[in-house]
């Protein structure tokens, strides 16, 4: 009952005390992770110090030994692994085998959960050392039977799980807007869902209220470079070129390696006359990312207003292979070559 109760209000802190809701998951997950390994070691301990019939591997791992609680522990840590190194794995057919092991013993656990650690069995009594307590009566003589006892247990659970995710999949799809708006007032203070819900009012054209959810994201945590990414993109939609020069700099000097800041902020400069920074900015964006087809068509665009001609058709073509669909490459392309007399 200690157990069952320091469980549940541990539960209730993470969720309610503290702030950041991944550090809570976290917090109880280790919480739980401890209580239920140490009950798995103290159960197997007893299993193989009194069933004389128990050998090999199990026998050597739950001896009574404090160097083999260290062993334990290792194997735990080696299956927690598996998640960490499938992404890792180059061969396909090896990583799908992981994550099929990892699939599988999870549903495997959740299942064998539901029966394995019922106190009022006896052998469960035995083995955590509780046999001392009353053990209730034998149950009445039943008409069915146990895999089909069993069966109806399990069903109360899966058929209502079912028709919730049925429901889910043909009912309404949340807009992103609602979703994060949902997100942001359970987390007011955090800045990464004040920064994904100005990201959905920018989307839905509420660029001012967008501003003022980055400013909040970026006045709690500075550091957040999409956020001052997401600030100039908002002023500069808004036609205000020198806000979002500002803001497109800050964040790269936070993250130098945004492609598409670069290619953004040598935008600006084009529309303030600096073509010849504008450039520069337009080759390095394509230097960090060179499948960008608004850099390569900007840059084209640049190039032949400076009369290379063959330079700028090469760009134009590269931005058509990465979308074909390209019109405004695909016209300034047609022009360009007749400039050059292709």
């Amino acid at each position: 009952m200690i157990l069952l109760l320091s469980s549940i209000a541990f539960w209730w802190y993470c969720n309610n005390g503290v702030q950041n809701i991944l550090v809570g998951i976290a917090f109880f997950e280790v919480f739980h992770d401890v209580q239920y390994l140490s009950i798995v070691w103290i159960y197997n301990r007893t299993r193989v110090e009194r069933d004389t019939t128990i050998r090999g591997f199990m026998r050597f791992v739950f001896r009574r030994s404090g160097a083999l609680i260290g062993v334990y522990v290792g194997l735990v840590l080696a299956y927690g692994a598996i998640g960490l190194t499938q992404s890792a794995v180059t061969a396909e057919w090896i990583r799908h085998v992981l994550i099929g092991v990892v699939t599988a013993s999870a549903l495997l656990h959740f299942y064998y959960d539901g029966f394995i650690w019922k106190v009022r069995e006896t052998q469960t009594r035995a083995m955590l050392g509780i046999e001392g307590a009353g053990v209730a009566a034998a149950a009445s003589a039943r008409f069915w039977p146990a895999w089909f006892r069993h069966s109806l247990r399990w069903a109360a659970l899966v058929i209502p799980f079912g028709v919730l995710c049925a429901t889910q999949l043909v009912g309404r799809v949340v807009p992103a807007i609602e979703r994060t708006a949902k997100v942001a007032e359970v987390l007011p203070q955090d800045p990464q869902a004040q920064l994904n819900y100005g990201k959905a009012l920018h989307e839905a054209g509420r660029v001012e209220d967008a501003i003022g959810r980055y400013e909040f994201a970026i006045s709690k945590k500075p550091s957040l470079a999409e956020a001052e990414f997401y600030l100039g993109l908002a002023w500069s939609d808004l036609g205000d070129p020198d806000q979002s020069l500002q803001h497109y700099e800050r964040s790269l000097e936070l993250d130098p390696k945004n492609a598409k800041c670069e290619a953004n902020l040598a935008g600006i400069l084009v529309s303030k006359g600096l073509q010849a920074e504008a450039r520069r900015r337009y080759e390095h964006s394509l230097s960090l990312k060179a499948d960008l087809q608004i850099a390569h068509k900007e840059l084209a665009d640049i190039l032949c207003g400076e009369g290379e001609y063959d330079l700028a058709i090469a760009h134009y073509e590269e931005a058509l292979r990465i979308q074909p669909d390209f019109k405004e490459a695909k016209q300034n392309l047609l022009f360009t070559r007749t400039l050059a007399g292709h």
